[in-house]
This record gives structure tokens, C-alpha cells and sequence, in this order.
């Protein structure tokens, strides 16, 4: 049967053979229970089930073919008799048309009647055939230069007739009209009105913010409620009864649900907190604009115009924010984001700091107006400010001038693929600092603008003033190197006073020139607060989710040198430099740096190599030269530079020390594990106060043991004979008369038996130690002075000796 390839038989067949062929069944009369046991049984049983499977399959497969041709086949017969009947029919000339439809007209008119239908009939073919043949945007307007007047066609009640060779116009219907609308459309109308309420969705800002869906776009609103309370909201307010299915499926394509990407986490306090008092006053509708921008649209001619938002523009100068009536009894509630102190305890010490929080008040509307009305000119100020910034920063990058963007990216937090718990719950895991800047450069070889990105990398932490500085240096010989022959460098960065605007970076921008020669003129340029977003937060976000990815795909970046080898792979068009801890440490700024008034008013610095004076800007200006006052009106105050500022070494006096002092005394001084330059600044001071403070008048030729004096630099017994202290003295006149004494050197016998003999090993020892580094003091005093007058001497060590306060002369600010 296997070779026949007929089917099995029926179980029910009745065969008297034991040895029967298993596909055709065996009979259950006949055929003997097999054994459980026997595996060729087993095996038989597992065949017969395949086979009889097989044939049902394929029974079912030609069934389902046969049905589909039955199909075909009969679709194909009532397709061919539809053919055959239309072709039977005659098809009527026009001629024949119009005659059948004037017959029953009076014989008189009837040939004047059939020659306008005629005309009719043929204008009509002939649109209609010229009509299929053109482009969709020729027959729309192909459609509005023939459908002028469309209400005389809906008065003659003909319109129909015109739709072989028009386009509908859907969005020009009027809906709210009864005869174009049935009860559905209403509906969804309705619905798209309440979700384009204020109350019930948010719009966005961002002008990329939009949708386009069957040519129409739409700016993006966010949903303020879940669907299932904004339903339950629609049923009260439009009395209606739809159900949560037909609500949702009416929703506007424009209106998304919020995501997390949505926040905005960088906003700015002024704009916000102006936005929540116009969103009070519009929530009881005593003004009509929405947020702070509808506000400047109603006041201002142009709000991208310095003139209008400065209010000397002409026409909008006398402009007002319209109010409507109310009713003052009652307070209302409004949002402000507020700075507020909150003490806390550090090991029992009692600290205090400053948070923002977004605070819920009450009051009057009056109040509310007043606040605004207050507010308005600083929400002004602000905006002209940022328009004015981002203006000239634009004009700078068109006239082809080199410009460096630089901003701090948030700090990247390290991953491993697989991570325990404590770890990712732990506090143990590194952060690795991202600063980052975007490069504006002019090729050297084609004159082409070109554009560089560059991220310095660093294990340290710090954002202050002296990590920047580290972090500029890097950059700088980067770009050095793109273009060896610049001297001008213009800075632009957002304005944070904790980072880049304060007195500290004021002393940076000073210091360059010392690692670089070359540099001429220099300019810092600050954006508005809270507006100082740019290309660099974009190379940021792009390493880290470069990094991210890496990750994911299940490697691990533990450490700064793996995010450094996966990164350089990865993103080929961002230079990464490094920055190390020792490399900020060393960048050592003085504390006693004054600061400039009105600092936070400052949106441009400049310097130059020819004037010792830095100058302050209000708003950047490309134009005024450093040193003269900007004739635009940007000008703030100038700043002195010493005149022996910039050729300071601030490691001389601890390389002076290091070279004449022992181990041992330097382990009086201080600990060697952490003597560093903070150290030796305090040592100078109170040196330098203890020699201020002593008396050269009352000398003491009694030998004092060594061993009983403390044995610190600052002490002026480790120079000297002790003297006694007298506030009345003249420091630099008992200076001299120290320094022109005669100081002998004691001989070791006459100390030695002074003191007692058990001690006598090491009070020699001491003994010798402390001439030789006072023979060497003296001996570099004079090879200082070669032999001039001792004032002049005394004049230059002071001066080394000390840091000049910056952008001052007074001799008040000691290292």
C-alpha cells in the first residue's frame, strides 16, 4: 500500500489475517492488544500515527485549493456576465441625452433649452477629461480659479454636479453649520475644544516641538491628567454622555502624552517664576496672555528687537498689559520658585545653606498685579539681554573670527554591565568630570571656518575657577596647534557665579599669557543666566550616550581610562584631552583676589598684553577696543593690573625654602606629606608678621638652647638673635639695622658648655645644621643685592616675598 500510496484503511475493516499491514488498521476484535513493554510495538504504533497524519494534512490542503478555485472561478463568471451585459447596453450620444430630457418641454423653446444643454454637457466632458490629467496641486488650483463663487452652485443646488473636475475643500467648510454637520463631527469637534483648553493639555515651547500628520502641522501639546479623569472632566462640562472608547479615539493627533525627556530640567528662575504669576492672573481671567512670551507679543512691537524690550521703541514704548475686571475680596493661590536657608549639623557643627524651592502662595489679586507690574521691567531686561548676547555672538562667528564655546557637561557616573548591589545602591561609584568645548577655528591652509570639538576629561571633581584654569590649558595648546599664528581667543560660556563669573576666573584670563606668549587680546563672554545652553552640551550628551551604549552591550566602563580607549573609538570627531588632579592643585589661585562690583552684571571681560587694566562690559561689544569706554553704552568700570603682576612666580619662595632647609626642621615646619602651597602661603604671612611685629632696639646676648626654642622658619630666633616684641617699631628700619648688624657666628665650645654634656651630641649637630642655613639665607641676600644699596635689596625681597592683592598696590594682602 506504501507504494500505491493509497490511504489506510478504516479501523473498522474486519480481517482474519494476524499478520495484517499496520496502515490499514488493525481491527479491534482481531487484533490483539499490543505489549506495553515491546518496543517494536512502540515503534509501529508511532509509524501508523505519522502516516495517517500525513494523508489527513494533505486531504485538508486539496480541499482548501478546491475551494479557492470554486472561488475564482465563480467570481470569474459574474465578472464575465456583468462585461458581457454592459456591453449590451447602448451608449447614448449626448445628442440623444439632451432630447430625453426635452420632451416634455414646449416645442417653441425646445431647440433654444437643447442648445444650452449641449454646451453644458460638453464643457462639462470635456473639464472632467482635463481634469484626470493633471498633478494633485494643479487641480487644487485648477479647482479654486473654476469654483469661484460656490454659493451659487449650493443655491441652484447643482454643487454635486461640479465634483468630476473640483477638490473638496474640508478645512474651509464651515462645521459650525447644521447642514454640513451630523451629530458625530460635533462631537468630535467638542472634544478637540476641550483638549486644546489651557487647563487640560500644556503646549510646548520649543519651536521644534511640532507634528505633521496629512500636510497639516500642528505644535505638540502634553496632557495635563490621565485620559480617564479628562473624560470624567468632559461629561460635566459638555454634558454629554459619550463613552471613554469614542473620547479616546477623538483625541487630536497633536495631543501626546508627557514623557520624561519632556522636563525641562534647565529652566530659567526669572522666566518661570514670571510665567506662574501670568498663569494666576489667567486662571481667573483678569488677563488674557497665557505665559510670559504672549506677554512680551502684547507689549512689544518685535520681541526679538532690543529697541521694543528696551522700551525706547517709538510705537510700542507706551504699550500696557490689559486687565480685566475683578473682584479683590478673595486671595487666589500662585507658585513661586524661592531661595530659602535651612540650617543642618556636620559633627555637631552647625552649618547653613541655600536650596530653591517651588513655594505655594496666597494673596490678593491686586498684590499679584502689583508683582507683575514690578517684575515686568527686570523680565524685560533679562529678555534684551538675551537677545542682545546671542546677536553679537552671531555676528562674531559671521565675520569669521576664532570663538571658543565652553560649558562643564554633567558628570558621568561609571557602569559595569553586571553590578551588585552594593555597589549600585553604595556611594563607591566614580565620577568622571566632562568639559567640554566647541572650537571655531579658521583653517590655516584654506581660510575655511571649521568646526572642532573637544572634551578635557578629569578624575577630580572640582568646578571652581583654579579646575577651568587647568582645564583651559589643554584646550588652548589644542587649538594652538590647529592654528599656530592666533593671538586673539573670545571665550563664550553660560554665567554660572559658582564656576565662570567671579573674581577668580577675572584672575585666570590675566594669567594666560604666562603659558602663552603669544596671546594678545583676550575676551570672556557670558550668556544670560539660566540661557547658556549651547554646542557643548551637545558633545556631552553625545560621549555619554556613546558610553551608555557601550554598556549595554556588555561592556564595562569602571574607570576614566576605559571610558577614555571605548570613547576615542567610538567618536572619532571629538578631541578627548586629559586633565589630572595635580594639574588643578598646581593651578593655585590667591584667596585674597578682590572682586569687581556689579559682578553679576558683567557679560563680557576683556584684556590685552599692552594695557595693565581689565575691562567690564555689561553686554559684549566686538567693536571698542580694551581700555576705552564703549561708546554703545555697554561700558561698567575698569580694573588695574599691577605692573609686577604678571612676571609673579609663585613657587620661589618654596623652592628658597626647600633648597636651605634640612630634613629634620622641615619636619618642624610642617608635615612633608602634606606641605603644599597653602601651607607655605600661611608660613610666609606669619613670618612675615612676626618680623613686622619685633624689635631690633633691645638686644640679648644671652645664648638660648636651641633645643628649647620651637624650630620654625617663621620664628625670627631660627635667623637671628631672639629680640623682643614691640608694637610701636618701624618694621622696615629694624630690618636693615638686623640685616647690616654684625652677626657672628658662635663658636660650638662656648654653646656646648652652656648646655649640659648628656646633650651635647645633638645640640652640635643642631648647632651646625642652623648656621649652615643661615649662612646661605644671608649669602642669598647678598648675591640679591650685588652690592647696592640695601633699601633697593630690602625693596625686591619684599616684593618676592609676597603676593600682590590682585588689581591692587596696597601692601596690606599677604601670601
Amino acid at each position: 500500500m506504501l507504494i500505491d500510496n493509497s490511504p489506510p484503511t478504516s479501523d473498522k475493516e474486519e480481517t482474519a489475517d494476524a499478520e495484517q499491514d499496520p496502515l490499514e488498521g488493525p481491527s479491534h476484535q482481531l487484533v490483539k492488544e499490543p505489549n506495553i513493554n515491546c518496543k517494536k510495538c512502540e515503534i509501529k504504533d508511532k509509524l501508523i500515527r505519522r502516516l495517517r497524519y500525513i494523508y489527513r494534512r494533505d486531504m485538508s490542503k486539496l480541499k482548501q485549493e478546491k475551494e479557492k478555485a470554486l472561488k475564482q472561478r465563480n467570481a470569474m463568471i459574474l465578472k464575465l456576465r456583468k462585461q458581457i451585459k454592459k456591453n449590451r447596453e447602448k451608449v447614448l450620444s449626448t445628442e440623444k441625452k439632451v432630447d430625453s430630457l426635452i420632451k416634455s418641454v414646449n416645442v417653441d423653446k425646445r431647440d433654444e433649452v437643447k442648445k444650452k444643454l449641449l454646451f453644458g454637457e460638453i464643457i462639462s466632458n470635456n473639464l472632467r477629461d482635463g481634469f484626470k490629467g493633471l498633478s494633485k496641486k494643479e487641480k487644487r488650483e485648477f479647482s479654486e480659479k473654476v469654483m469661484r463663487d460656490k454659493d451659487q452652485f449650493k443655491k441652484h443646488k447643482v454643487l454635486n454636479k461640479a465634483f468630476k473636475f473640483t477638490v473638496r475643500d474640508k478645512n474651509k467648510k464651515d462645521y459650525y453649520d447644521e447642514s454640513f454637520m451630523d451629530s458625530d463631527k460635533k462631537i468630535k469637534l467638542d472634544v478637540e475644544e476641550f483638549f486644546e483648553d489651557d487647563s487640560n493639555t500644556k503646549i510646548s515651547n520649543d519651536k521644534k516641538e511640532f507634528i505633521t500628520r496629512k500636510g497639516i502641522r500642528k505644535q505638540k501639546r502634553y496632557l495635563s491628567d490621565t485620559l480617564t479623569n479628562l473624560h470624567k472632566k468632559f461629561i460635566k462640562v459638555q454634558n454629554s454622555n459619550i463613552g471613554y472608547s469614542t473620547f479616546c479615539k477623538y483625541r487630536p493627533f497633536w495631543v501626546l502624552y508627557p514623557k520624561d525627556s519632556n522636563r525641562n530640567t534647565c529652566a530659567c528662575k526669572i522666566h518661570v517664576n514670571f510665567d506662574l504669576l501670568v498663569k494666576s492672573l489667567n486662571k481667573i481671567r483678569i488677563i488674557k496672555e497665557t505665559n510670559g512670551t504672549a506677554v512680551l507679543e502684547s507689549l512689544c512691537c518685535d520681541i526679538n528687537n532690543e529697541e521694543c524690550l528696551n522700551r525706547t521703541c517709538e510705537i510700542c514704548r507706551n504699550n500696557v498689559i490689559k486687565y480685566e475686571e475683578f473682584s479683590n475680596e478673595e486671595k487666589i493661590n500662585f507658585y513661586q520658585w524661592c531661595a530659602k536657608k535651612e540650617n543642618y549639623n556636620v559633627k555637631g557643627e552647625e552649618k547653613t545653606k541655600i536650596t530653591n524651592v517651588k513655594t505655594k502662595l496666597q494673596d490678593y489679586p491686586k498684590n499679584i498685579i502689583k508683582n507683575l507690574e514690578f517684575s515686568l521691567n527686570s523680565y524685560l531686561k533679562h529678555c534684551s539681554n538675551i537677545v542682545a548676547q546671542y546677536k553679537n555672538i552671531k555676528s562674531m562667528k559671521a565675520t569669521m573670527t576664532e570663538l571658543i564655546h565652553i560649558d562643564f557637561s554633567e558628570n558621568y557616573s561609571v557602569k559595569y554591565n553586571v553590578e551588585i548591589q552594593s555597589y549600585h545602591f553604595g556611594g563607591s561609584r566614580l565620577q568622571i568630570t566632562l568639559h567640554t568645548a566647541v572650537a571655531y577655528l579658521i583653517d590655516p591652509e584654506t581660510g575655511i571656518m571649521k568646526t572642532y570639538s573637544v572634551c578635557s576629561i578629569s578624575k577630580c571633581n572640582r568646578h571652581d575657577a583654579s579646575a577651568i584654569w587647568a582645564h583651559l590649558i589643554p584646550l588652548l595648546a589644542y587649538v594652538r596647534d590647529i592654528s599656530p599664528m592666533i593671538d586673539t581667543i573670545h571665550f563664550v560660556s553660560d554665567s554660572p557665579s559658582s564656576q565662570y563669573r567671579n573674581r577668580y576666573i577675572f584672575f585666570v584670563i590675566s594669567q594666560l599669557k604666562n603659558d602663552f606668549p603669544d596671546l594678545k587680546f583676550v575676551t570672556w563672554n557670558y550668556l544670560e543666566a539660566g540661557h547658556g545652553k549651547g554646542a557643548p552640551d551637545g558633545v556631552g550628551a553625545a560621549l555619554k550616550r556613546t558610553a551608555d551604549q557601550v554598556v549595554r552591550f556588555g561592556t564595562d566602563i569602571g574607570t576614566m581610562k576605559d571610558f577614555w580607549k571605548h570613547i576615542q573609538v567610538k567618536v572619532k570627531n571629538v578631541k578627548l584631552l586629559s586633565v589630572s588632579e595635580q594639574d588643578i592643585e598646581e593651578r593655585r589661585i590667591p584667596s585674597s583676589v578682590p572682586g569687581f562690583r556689579g559682578t553679576m552684571s558683567v557679560h563680557q571681560v576683556l584684556w590685552s598684553c599692552d594695557r595693565h587694566q581689565i575691562t567690564f562690559r555689561k553686554l559684549s561689544c566686538f567693536l571698542c577696543e580694551n581700555g576705552k569706554i564703549c561708546s554703545h553704552k555697554y561700558h561698567l568700570g575698569f580694573m588695574n593690573l599691577p605692573s609686577n603682576y604678571e612676571n609673579f612666580d609663585a613657587e620661589h619662595l618654596k623652592h628658597f625654602i626647600n633648597e636651605n632647609t634640612t630634613h629634620e626642621i622641615l619636619q618642624e615646619i610642617t608635615n612633608p606629606q602634606t606641605f603644599n602651597n597653602e601651607v607655605l602661603y600661611k608660613s610666609t604671612t606669619e613670618a612675615l608678621q612676626n618680623m613686622k611685629t619685633t624689635s631690633s632696639s633691645a638686644k640679648n646676648k644671652k645664648i638660648t638652647i636651641l633645643s628649647d626654642v620651637k624650630l620654625h622658619w617663621t620664628n625670627t630666633s631660627f635667623i637671628g638673635n631672639k629680640m623682643k616684641r614691640n608694637e610701636n617699631n618701624n618694621f622696615q628700619l629694624d630690618f636693615q639695622n638686623f640685616v647690616s648688624s654684625n652677626v657672628r657666628a658662635i663658636p660650638e665650645e662656648e654653646e656646648i658648655n652652656t648646655v649640659g654634656s648628656s646633650d651635647s651630641n645633638s645640640i652640635r649637630t643642631i648647632q651646625k645644621k642652623h648656621q649652615t642655613i643661615k649662612k646661605k639665607y644671608f649669602q642669598h641676600l647678598d648675591d640679591s643685592s650685588s652690592g647696592e644699596d640695601i633699601n633697593k635689596d630690602l625693596k625686591i625681597l619684599k616684593e618676592q616675598s609676597r603676593i600682590t592683592s590682585f588689581f591692587d598696590d596696597s601692601d596690606e594682602n599677604i601670601f
